[in-house]
């Protein structure tokens, strides 16, 4: 079909995705005749025919049926068996499949429901709810719950971005659970003990950056390392956002690179054989990725990752469109819904950007003329910020009202400065072990280099012309 085939199957899937959210089409003829197509567009591969229209189309109608299936709701779901009444208490079996944050002074988790019923009858079942309580009564990721309270559908939540971010996560119903006695811990499922040990030593990472960083120091280490950008100050992520910088608060290919780089130094230095050094580099990545709660940029940054590590194994030379563009399909046949998050636009929109832009500007400029390295370097690192930000200018835009021409000269300074405090905080982790004393010296450092990024980004954020606003 062309030289980069994982690209034009990426488009046409997602334009299948696209299709099935604009046209409201049954799921069951869509079904089929996907069925019809897949059977002879197998064979055309084995064959000498050319099978380019069959997978294109077999391709379309994939990410149609993906979508439509996530959007359908089974007939066990939570919502057959489920009867509103004023005060009526329902008890719900489940698994909680999302760890337990505090909102308003109250808990709130997702319940993966497995039965449903009252004190006397318990019927089979399936579907998220969203749990509020007000104690948390030993509930963690992984936990297998007896859990009973008042079910409503969150309909009444003022936000509508919030109603339509609850029904694109499978969220139809909200349960409110009043006393202590109305949770019961029945076991650990089993399932999801491999994401359950990521999370938990997730927690135990948390802790050290709070034993050896002030508060605010270590949200922004949590968010930068671990994902964790909900308790970074508002301020913070307001003068970040409006200079263009807010990413490096989202663990992204950076962060999943600077991982890969650490480990595969340190499995070379114990003289492990080089086959052996990438499968344990692919895994670990892997649960990087569970720990850091799987988000948009670390699942693409995972899979390109990964990708990069098998084809160096195989020893064939990388294609950094393929490798974006298998990642997208990854995440997206997991997900269809995800193609409308802006997290994902933003996320691929930007590599691709790059990836585009870059070498045409830098050709137009003949860089290579320049005198000076440290010159060039500036240069070069202002072309990428550039390219980046021509790219996602119309999201920003679009999605936030928001231009922000500063950002060019933001992620000059600032991303520089992120990656040392990334590097000094898994330094901070490693000493936290073996040399506590010098863990607490790296620690201060991790401190210097925060309080100069936010400064920085504060005094960008007010420049004349820094943004432009149009809400």
């Amino acid at each position: 079909m062309t030289k980069r085939p994982l690209v034009v199957l990426a488009v046409v899937f997602c334009a299948g995705i696209a299709c099935a959210r604009q046209i409201r089409v049954p799921f069951l003829p869509v079904y089929l005749v996907a069925s019809c197509v897949a059977l002879p567009a197998v064979f055309s591969l084995r064959s000498k025919m050319v099978p380019g229209a069959l997978i294109i189309c077999l391709t379309f109608l994939s990410g149609m049926t993906l979508l439509l299936n996530h959007q359908s709701i089974p007939g066990c779901h939570i919502s057959k068996y489920v009867r509103y009444a004023p005060d009526s208490l329902y008890r719900i079996k489940g698994t909680v499949v999302s760890e337990p944050e505090m909102a308003n002074n109250r808990y709130r988790f997702i319940l993966s429901a497995k039965t449903v019923g009252n004190r006397f009858t318990m019927y089979p079942c399936c579907g998220k709810i969203l749990v509020y309580t007000r104690m948390r009564m030993g509930v963690e990721y992984g936990k297998e719950i007896l859990v009973t309270g008042i079910l409503y559908r969150p309909m009444g939540f003022t936000d509508p971005k919030r109603r339509e971010y609850l029904r694109d996560k499978d969220i139809h119903y909200a349960m409110n659970v009043k006393g202590e006695t109305r949770i019961t811990v029945v076991r650990t499922d089993t399932r999801l003990l491999l994401k359950t040990a990521a999370l938990r030593l997730k927690q135990g990472i948390k802790r050290v950056f709070l034993a050896y960083l002030s508060p605010g120091a270590s949200c922004i280490l949590n968010a930068m390392v671990l994902g964790e950008k909900k308790r970074v100050p508002a301020v913070i992520r307001d003068s970040m956002s409006k200079t263009g910088t807010v990413h490096i608060l989202v663990v992204s290919g950076f962060h999943v690179g600077l991982v890969a780089f650490i480990v595969m130094v340190c499995l070379k230095l114990l003289r492990v054989p080089r086959s052996v050094r990438l499968y344990i580099a692919a895994l670990l990545l892997l649960f990087y990725c569970l720990m850091t709660g799987a988000s948009t940029p670390t699942v693409r940054a995972t899979i390109m990752s990964l990708v990069c590590i098998f084809s160096y194994a195989l020893k064939r030379e990388t294609d950094i469109y393929n490798g974006c563009a298998a990642a997208a399909m990854c995440l997206l046949a997991l997900e269809p819904r995800q193609l409308f998050d802006i997290g994902t636009q933003l996320s691929f929109t930007s590599v691709i950007s790059i990836l585009y832009f870059y070498p045409r500007i830098k050709r137009l400029l003949r860089l290579e003329k320049v005198k000076g390295a440290l010159v060039r370097t500036a240069i070069d690192g202002c072309l990428v910020s550039a390219s980046a930000w021509l790219g996602t200018l119309w999201i920003t835009a679009y999605y936030f009202h928001l231009v922000t021409p500063v950002a060019i000269i933001a992620n000059l300074i600032i991303v520089p400065l992120a990656a040392l405090i990334t590097l000094s905080g898994f330094c901070v982790l490693f000493t936290a072990f073996l040399a506590p004393p010098l863990a607490a010296v790296i620690a201060q450092s991790s401190e210097f280099f925060i309080a100069l990024m936010v400064s920085l980004s504060a005094f960008l954020m007010h420049l004349p012309g820094a943004y432009l606003s149009f809400k």
